[in-house]
């Protein structure tokens, strides 16, 4: 059960990575150990086997009479044979939104300005005084084709002038205003706009670029600077022809548009883990800017405060403030004293109130970053205030660049005219600024910084800062003029995009930068010109449309709205404008205005937009296939999550598509999601909740309930055990169940000698009344001294540890949370242990964990230490560049050691990397410490781990070690696997086989014993064989005698001579076997035998038969029937099936299938069909990708071989199968639906073209394929379940064919293989079959199980198993007798509830 070092079961499995596969449910042979057992074949009774002994050694997933809490095992380990899914960048969406209190007079204003169609060149205001008192005013520098002031319309002559002599506009000709909407509400912002030459663009082909010093190379200089809206309050400014020219335009830092066809995308992160995209965009998800242009009015920090509970309560989980600290103007964008917070937002004390409280709601908090520019305190060089005397960060003059009036160097980027412009090529001046970060960040507590300004100063500068102050997330306002043609905006902005994207990537794409380009298209689409929205190589215009996780989507902020409308979005159109961004990928942003000031009508539309957007997962890099974009209509899926339209026409997704319904609608916009994929919506409770009413009704009819139900209690009603294992010297911890407990309970005692009595360490049963709560792993220390045990509510994949000091069963008070997929793995010294976990989702992401259907990414391996908080676990590895892997640690049999294995997807491949303990300072306490002083665990040093296998080749899995000489269970070239050593010291050349390659056995386990022992066992046709052989030499010592059946639960220590473990069969119950290696010969004893009251196995048989399959291959089929059976096809027959991710499907006990073959005569099959594991990988394979019809063959012919031989006849025939074994039957009854009389398919994959949307879905597609790869979706539509509904009467010709009566099995905390999986199949069979059509020959019933309080199968209490036991075959038993069930209530119920798409 642990994978403790001394005391280890045999479920340190080669194939335990199970536990994230679909596991398999239901039938009377399937035995797995995993996190939360699977619904298996015993899963009735295998909820009350707690597989808790240990091995020194490695094997696959076994079975055991019974299940229930385990030691995870060594998770899934399977690799995409195709590239599996793209490796997928952080994408949570950001909704920001920047606002102001306005009255409705402002807000008229704004509407008057709404209609302009270009964007202005400046955006803050300023006056002449502070010009004279900050900036040289002299003689304006000549040379600059395009001038980036905007001269006032009294000036106009003056303007064209300047433009005639290419100079730029003195400081006296351009436009003063003052911080208000009123001192400039007349000047008309259309007339003042430069267009910009779109045919002098600023990239180029490789081919079509100039070259250096060419006259095209300094038109484009010229070119460069246009006009320049920026975030300040001062309007003009200019850049010298000089300036340009020093401005770094190389191609080898371009992005090439122009190109893209044939270039790579934008390569991804390669910096430190801590600066990938994961850490700078997915921690946020929505995000609002708390101020706009008048809020230093209104005492902002104290008013925002009271809005942060409204603000978090809508959805946001990011607030950007405005700059903190002191400013010469009472916005804050002309910083002065930059360590003062007392500004005109209020008071150091109420800021950090405002932090602290959205710290309180999991706000995150943004920080406006103005480093372009600073006033100065001083007169110095010229008369100008370019010095900063008696203020921190007190430069001198060489602090100011020489175009602006100081001694530096010349400005890197462009000009902010009016003030002195701070020259970042100063060492000692990035390094204060770092510093000023630095204190933001951690004396503060800024978690993000928005970068005011950015093409002020070269974008490699921002790249230096966020690489010394990790902030989590950063954003770049580079404002740039789009490509106008006169006064109209061109289609073409390409080359307007391409210099967004040069300076994204200029900062090592460790920055996001406001999507400006989308923006000015989309308000202009929105007047009925729609075809904007599509490109010429059909993607979204903007930004968006190359590097959407580099794009910050916006509708209007600070600048463009508010009370400088410097370009505001039609105000008419504001809601078709958030329709578009977001429903789309990059990373949108909500204005403070539209959302308070605006009106409720219009705020909960954006709310339920961003509410629409999280549910359905939509993300910074989601897919956009764009469906309509032409004069009044734009539509398109995105994600193949959301459906949306903005436009005045009329339209909706196309009849076929019946998949979608409407999620929200308004004004000329609408958004569709995908049906049944909510379970939170109102319509998917609704039709749960009709077709529960609807199942009730059906199982109402079957009389035999009752008396079933009697006769499985009374069967149930038996006490059982399973393995015990040992810790300490002496100390052996079992779990023990009287006989109808819900749950198992741990005990512990003290040797086996007479007179020893157990004693209750755990019991469960005691965590909740009705039995929710299970008990899913448990691992004692090393010297017995603390149990850590694992408890999932509800059946959820989700894990909560907690830890008891076993001497008093005293509880500790801190406990591990959002744990999924993990081992836990104690140090010897008993200080703590590994274990693994998911982040943490953000507020409001999770109500009811298990229900959630997002995917489980970015997967982190931490250590433990007894007695802390585990916000101080120490962070041992993750890797944010791979968001898909797992990570599982177990410590070396002699504790110097940390073995971790890295997985991917579901293929038995793994990587392998340790970690020597003894070589670190002052061991994991020192490390911790190390921690503690790198700014969290954002940005700690992991523990430094050798790579031994750095491939997924082939998978490795740590038997034992002598020092550094290490032996390992792997399948590398050995498909039915072997043991192998390999010498750490020598890891390239010292590896050598121990135990070869069977050439027809699979070696299933190996697991160290008796010093230089070891215990293996092997699958040989489905049969178990257990031997000892010599731990050096691989030689065979012994065979140890077992029937036909399933060894599990091998429980010993490399240092004992005495091991135990389990075995069951199909007419075995359960027997513990107690060995003793210590003599000559092995010496073997029943240790415990469960006895079923009642059972008596001598009227059974079980046969073993082989069966060709469609194309010759001969399938093996367990065949479980009365002695005295006759074979006239009169018989009911349950045949059982998995086939998938390597597992074996082999002999157990199931007390429900009993009950069947005792009292109906039953015929009870296994077919071991292709896709499992029983012969090895190339067995898997053939039965996997491009082969899984193999599989549907496989089970077909096995049917069909059953009523040639006269066991069954179709009508009576049941096939029945769980998870991928529920595809399986899905699959085979939409392919023969003739050929049987009833289905019963448990937590199902049913929708081969989405599945790996959800949960742990993307770890299946080494199994299955992807449908986002064009040749596997050509595999996966053949067969999936849900797309392959037909009506047989006319796809077969005849009238009386119909499908069986089908029961779909799932609950609603089944986060493995999530419930709309068998929702949304349950609703296309009723409608496809029934419902649509008047007179349908569809009689035998299509209903479902929804289990309430359930999982995908494990931790669900004995009265939960019988229940469902009762109601699965008291449905086969009416049906076997015959009964016809007319869907009258089902037609009714699903016309209302399902309707007629």
């Amino acid at each position: 059960m642990e994978n403790n070092n001394n005391n280890k079961q045999n479920s340190s499995s080669k194939l335990r990575s199970k536990i994230l596969k679909i596991l398999p449910k239901a039938a009377a042979a399937v035995h797995v150990t995993f996190q939360n057992p699977p619904f298996s074949p015993g899963r009735d009774h295998h909820n009350h086997n707690h597989n808790t002994g240990s091995s020194s050694g490695s094997s696959k997933l076994k079975p055991s009479p019974f299940s229930g809490p385990i030691m995870i095992p060594d998770e899934a380990r399977r690799k995409p044979k195709h590239g599996g899914i793209d490796t997928q960048e952080p994408t949570s969406p950001k909704v920001s939104c920047i606002g102001q209190i306005k009255n409705k007079k402002k807000r008229i204003i704004n509407k008057h300005n709404s209609n302009s169609n270009t964007d202005t060149t400046t955006k803050k205001e300023g006056s002449n005084r502070f010009q004279r008192m900050f900036f040289h005013t002299g003689k304006p520098k000549t040379g600059l084709k395009n001038s980036s002031a905007i001269p006032a319309p009294s000036s106009k002559s003056s303007y064209l002038l300047a433009q005639e002599n290419n100079n730029a506009l003195p400081i006296g000709h351009m436009r003063r205003f003052a911080s208000s909407r009123e001192t400039f509400s007349n000047f008309d912002w259309k007339a003042q706009i430069a267009p910009e030459d779109i045919n002098n663009r600023d990239c180029y082909s490789e081919d079509d670029r100039p070259a250096a010093g060419s006259d095209v190379e300094d038109e484009h200089d010229e070119e460069e600077e246009v006009v320049i809206p920026f975030s300040a309050p001062i309007g003009g400014r200019g850049v010298d022809h000089e300036t340009l020219d020093n401005l770094n335009l190389q191609p080898r830092k371009e992005i090439n548009l122009w190109k893209r066809r044939t270039m790579a995308p934008p390569r991804p992160l390669q910096l430190k883990p801590v600066l990938t995209a994961k850490d700078m965009i997915r921690p946020i998800n929505k995000r609002i800017s708390g101020f706009n242009w008048e809020s230093h009015k209104y005492n902002w920090w104290e008013n925002l405060e009271s809005k942060v509970g409204e603000i978090a309560k809508a959805g946001f989980t990011s607030v950007w403030l405005p700059p903190p600290t002191h400013s010469f103007s009472p916005q804050g964008y002309t910083p002065q004293n930059l360590y003062s917070l007392n500004t005109n937002y209020g008071s150091e004390h109420h800021l950090k109130a405002l932090l602290a409280k959205m710290k309180q709601h999991k706000l995150r908090s943004m920080a406006d970053i103005v480093i372009n520019h600073r006033v100065g305190t001083t007169q110095g060089r010229g008369g100008i205030y370019n010095r900063f005397d008696g203020i921190p960060l007190s430069w001198d003059e060489r602090a100011v660049t020489s175009d602006t009036g100081g001694l530096g160097n010349r400005k890197t980027g462009a000009i902010f005219q009016g003030f002195p412009n701070i020259d970042h090529t100063q060492d000692f001046v990035r390094k204060d600024i770092i510093g000023w970060l630095r204190w933001l960040r951690h004396n503060v507590g800024f978690e993000d910084f928005r970068f005011d300004f950015a093409k002020g100063f070269s974008a490699k500068y921002v790249k230096e800062y966020i690489e010394a102050t990790k902030p989590l997330f950063c954003v770049g306002e580079y404002w740039d003029s789009c490509n106008y043609r006169g006064s109209s905006l061109d289609y073409n902005q390409d080359s307007h995009r391409q210099r967004i994207i040069n300076w994204i990537d200029g900062t090592g794409q460790l920055s996001a930068a406001f999507d400006f380009t989308t923006k000015g298209i989309l308000q202009e689409a929105v007047k009925g010109e729609f075809w904007r929205l599509r490109d010429g190589q059909g993607k979204p215009p903007g930004v968006m449309g190359w590097w959407p996780s580099r794009s910050v989507t916006f509708v209007d902020n600070h600048d463009t709205g508010s009370t400088q409308a410097h370009w505001p979005f039609p105000s008419d159109h504001i809601m078709e404008g958030y329709a578009y961004i977001l429903t789309h990928p990059g990373i949108p942003t909500v204005f403070y205005d539209h959302l308070f000031e605006w009106g409720n009508s219009i705020r909960n539309q954006i709310v339920k937009l961003i509410d629409v957007r999280k549910r359905e997962g939509i993300e910074s890099r989601s897919s956009v296939r764009i469906l309509e974009a032409k004069q009044n209509l734009y539509s398109a899926i995105i994600g193949d999550k959301v459906c949306m339209k903005i436009g005045s026409a009329s339209w909706c997704p196309s009849a076929s598509h019946t998949q979608w319904e409407l999620a929200t609608s308004g004004h000329n916009y609408a958004v569709w999601r995908k049906q049944l994929e909510d379970p939170d919506a109102q319509e998917v409770k609704d039709f749960v909740h009709s077709q529960l009413q609807l199942t009730d009704s059906v199982l109402e009819s079957c009389a035999a309930r009752p008396n079933l139900r009697h006769k499985l209690t009374n069967l149930f009603d038996h006490p059982h055990y399973t393995v015990p294992f040992r810790r300490s010297h002496n100390t052996y911890f079992y779990f023990h169940n009287s006989g109808l407990q819900p749950h198992s309970v741990l005990y512990m005692q003290n040797g086996f000698h007479a007179g020893a009595q157990p004693h209750l360490l755990l019991d469960p049963n005691a965590l909740s009344p009705d039995g929710s709560v299970s008990l899913t792993a448990v691992s004692v220390s090393q010297h017995a001294d603390f149990l850590a045990y694992g408890l999932s509510s509800s059946g959820t994949d989700w894990v909560t540890i907690n830890i008891m000091r076993i001497q008093d069963k005293h509880l500790l008070p801190h406990t591990l949370s959002w744990v999924k997929f993990s081992s836990i793995s104690w140090t010897h010294d008993t200080k703590g242990f590994f274990y693994s976990r998911y982040p943490a989702p953000k507020e409001g992401q999770l109500v009811d964990a298990g229900t959630e259907t997002n995917t489980n990414l970015y997967h982190e391996l931490y250590y433990h230490f007894l007695g802390t908080d585990q916000s101080q676990d120490i962070l041992c590895w993750r890797d944010p560049q791979n968001p898909e892997y797992r990570f599982r640690a177990s410590v070396s049999d002699d504790g110097r050691y940390i073995i971790m294995y890295i997985e991917q997807g579901c293929d038995p491949v793994n990587k392998l990397y340790y970690c020597d303990m003894s070589e670190l300072t002052n061991g994991l306490q020192g490390f911790g410490n190390k921690q503690e002083e790198e700014d969290a665990h954002a940005h700690a040093t992991m523990l430094p781990f050798v790579k031994l296998v750095d491939t997924f080749d082939a998978q490795f899995h740590y038997i034992a070690n002598d020092d550094t000489l290490f032996t390992f269970l792997t399948n590398k070239n050995a498909p039915k696997y072997k043991l192998v050593r390999v010498d750490l010291k020598e890891p390239i050349n010292s590896w050598f086989d121990v135990i070869h390659e069977s050439e027809r056995d699979v070696l299933e386990s190996a697991c160290a014993v008796n010093g230089n022992q070891v215990i293996v066992s092997y699958l040989s046709d489905v049969k178990y064989v257990v031997q000892v052989r010599d731990l050096e030499t691989g030689c065979l010592q012994h065979h140890l005698p077992i029937d036909i059946g399933t060894v599990n639960g091998i429980s010993t220590r490399r240092q004992d001579s005495v091991f135990f473990f389990g075995f069951s069969s199909f007419l075995s119950p359960g027997i513990v076997y107690q060995c003793d290696l210590g003599t000559q010969a092995p010496v073997i004893k029943v240790f415990r035998e469960i006895v079923v009251p009642g059972f008596d196995r001598s009227q059974f048989h079980a046969n073993q038969v082989f069966v060709a399959s469609k194309d010759g291959t001969k399938i093996p089929m367990f065949i479980v029937a009365r002695k005295d059976i006759s074979l006239d096809g009169s018989h009911p027959c349950l045949l059982y099936g998995y086939g998938g991710f390597n597992v074996s499907v082999t002999p157990c006990f199931s007390v429900s299938r009993i009950v069947l073959a005792r009292h109906l005569g039953c015929v009870l099959c296994i077919a071991n069909i292709r896709g499992g594991g029983e012969y090895g990988e190339e067995w898997h394979k053939a039965g996997s990708l491009a082969k899984k019809q193999n599989c549907f063959d496989d089970f077909i012919s096995a049917a069909e071989y059953l009523v040639s031989v006269g066991y069954t006849q179709p009508a009576k025939l049941c096939i029945e199968g769980g998870s991928n074994g529920g595809l399986l039957v899905a699959a085979c009854i939409n392919q023969r639906p003739d050929l049987f009389g009833c289905a019963l398919a448990h937590v199902g994959v049913m929708d081969m073209l989405r599945f790996h949307k959800f949960t742990i879905g993307h770890a299946w597609t080494s199994e299955f394929g992807c449908s986002e790869k064009e040749e596997e979706f050509h595999w996966l539509i053949k067969y999936s379940p849900l797309h392959n509904v037909r009506r047989p009467w006319e796809e077969f010709g005849g009238g009386s064919i119909q499908y069986p009566s089908t029961m779909l099995l799932t609950a609603d905390h089944d986060d493995r293989v999530v419930p709309l999986h068998s929702l949304k199949l349950l609703a296309t069979m009723q409608y496809v079959l029934s419902t649509s059509m008047k007179q349908s020959p569809q009689t035998n019933p299509v209903i479902a199980r929804i289990e309430c309080k359930a999982g995908h199968g494990a931790g669900r209490s004995m009265q939960k198993i019988i229940e469902e036991a009762v109601d699965r075959d008291g449905r086969k038993e009416n049906k076997n007798k015959g009964m016809e069930y007319q869907p009258r209530v089902l037609k009714k119920i699903t016309s209302q509830s399902y309707g007629t798409g």
